[in-house]
């Protein structure tokens, strides 16, 4: 069932709901009016009699007036209880009506979620299909870097969709490695595919251990996930230090995940791959949200540059 189908059935409903309720109310006022009022008049009308209720033996059961009293007093009774049957179904219906609309809008938005996993998914397995065969098509002798950009640029195409990233918005991956910079280990860019596609050319900060999303993925090497950089229980810890940071970061970089490249049996941090974006809430760890696979895209080519590392070491 499609969101224009669930709104044309449930206007269907609620319009038969509505007819259903006006018969009703008109029914409802014919027995106020015929039954109950009209009893009680007839009822009334009979007390007002002179007079005696039942007749005298042999000149049969009731009187006139008794015949108005008691039979006033049935349709007053009779009536009543046909109100009460009314009023007993319709918050009944109304109530399975609500119940039944909830859960078919519930089904719907999980069916949509189950969806757009499932198309995530696919472009997930696409993007890992394309760079293994874009890998074996390189020369073992291919420097590491260049194997870097090919998997980023081939990466790249289902990139957009295994994430899932809104219209206008700012996301960057960036591949760093590690490297001596004046006479110093850091993380450097090697390899970037932003929503800039003219910012690609920017010269890159280069990251030292503790520094940013990137510091701390290197120092503690584990998975840094952040949903908002800006929350205060991160208390400034992936802002980019005094001397490195950017007027445009708070535009930029609020969720991330930073994913340390792994190579080597001694489980050695050789880079990592960052991805960024100005939505909060872009990269976070809830399994039980489709988000949390925008992680695992991250992690995925984590994992595929570290076997081409390994492997052409």
């Amino acid at each position: 069932m499609t969101d224009s189908e669930l709104v044309e059935a449930e206007a269907a409903l609620w319009g038969r709901l509505v007819s259903s309720l006006r018969k009703s109310s008109y029914w409802q006022v014919a027995i106020k009016i015929g039954l109950i009022l009209g009893g009680a008049f007839i009822g009334a009308l009979g007390g007002a009699m002179e007079g005696k209720l039942f007749a005298s033996s042999g000149d049969g059961l009731v009187t006139l007036k008794g015949l108005l009293v008691v039979g006033g007093g049935a349709s007053a009774f009779s009536g009543g209880v046909l109100l009460l049957l009314a009023d007993w179904e319709t918050p009944d219906l109304l109530q399975d009506a609500r119940a039944y609309l909830t859960e078919v809008k519930r089904y719907l938005v999980e069916r949509d979620g189950l969806l757009r996993l499932d198309d995530k998914r696919r472009a997930l397995l696409e993007m890992q299909s394309d760079i293994y065969e874009a890998c074996e098509s390189l020369p073992r002798e291919t420097p590491i870097d260049d194997v870097l950009r090919a998997i980023l640029a081939v990466g790249s195409i289902n990139l957009h969709a295994a994430i899932g990233f809104d219209v206008g918005e700012r996301w960057a991956f960036s591949v760093f490695r590690l490297a001596t910079v004046d006479s110093e280990e850091q993380m450097q860019r090697v390899a970037v595919h932003w929503a800039e596609r003219g910012a690609e050319q920017l010269e890159g900060r280069n990251w030292k251990i503790k520094e940013g999303f990137t510091g701390w993925a290197w120092a503690d090497a584990e998975e840094v996930v952040v949903a908002n950089a800006y929350d205060a229980e991160w208390n400034g810890r992936f802002l980019a230090p005094s001397g490195k940071i950017l007027e445009t970061d708070v535009q930029k970089y609020v969720s991330a995940a930073a994913i340390p490249i792994i190579v080597g049996l001694e489980d050695r941090v050789w880079g990592v791959v960052t991805a960024t974006s100005n939505i909060a809430g872009r990269f976070k760890r809830n399994p039980q949200d489709v988000r949390s696979q925008n992680v695992d895209t991250v992690r995925v080519l984590a994992r595929l540059i570290a076997t081409q590392v390994a492997l052409r070491s």
